[in-house]
């Protein structure tokens, strides 16, 4: 019973731990999935951290998100000012919509390299982690089924 059960937890987690791990590009950034879980940064950047230059990619890619999420926020911020002024009935400063829109125009590149950053980050790691076998577990509603 006990070998058993040693078995399929051995089993279980390497097939957990065996997938890939894929992403998902957005408009405003990427998701980040393993099998049917999503992933948050934090826990892609734990899960590649067991491979040096995947984690060394992925960490240019966090900080291409970070500061293309700070000058885009800012920008928006400074852009909505005037516009917000001028529906109130105010005096607008258009130059400081001028450089909100200069600042949003600046985060795209960034927002570009986290994407480009993050995925060869991962396409690194999935090439050097593929699992051994071609076969996948499934869990079906009448027990577990492995296809190959």
């Amino acid at each position: 019973m006990r070998l058993t059960l040693a078995f399929f937890v051995l089993f279980l987690s390497y097939e957990a731990f065996s997938q890939p791990i894929q992403i998902h590009k957005t408009l405003g950034g990427a998701h980040f999935q393993r099998d049917t879980i999503y992933l948050s940064h934090r826990q892609v950047s734990e899960i590649l951290s067991v491979d040096p230059d995947a984690s060394l990619e992925f960490k240019q890619a966090v900080k291409d998100y970070r500061i293309g999420g700070v000058l885009g926020f800012s920008g928006a911020i400074l852009l909505a000012i005037p516009v917000i002024t001028a529906i109130s009935g105010g005096e607008p400063e258009w130059l400081l919509a001028g450089g909100g829109a200069a600042l949003l125009g600046v985060s795209i590149p960034f927002s570009r390299g986290f994407k480009k950053h993050a995925g060869n980050a991962l396409d690194g790691y999935n090439a050097r982690h593929e699992p051994a076998t071609s076969g996948r577990l499934y869990f079906t509603g009448n027990g577990i089924t492995f296809k190959f």
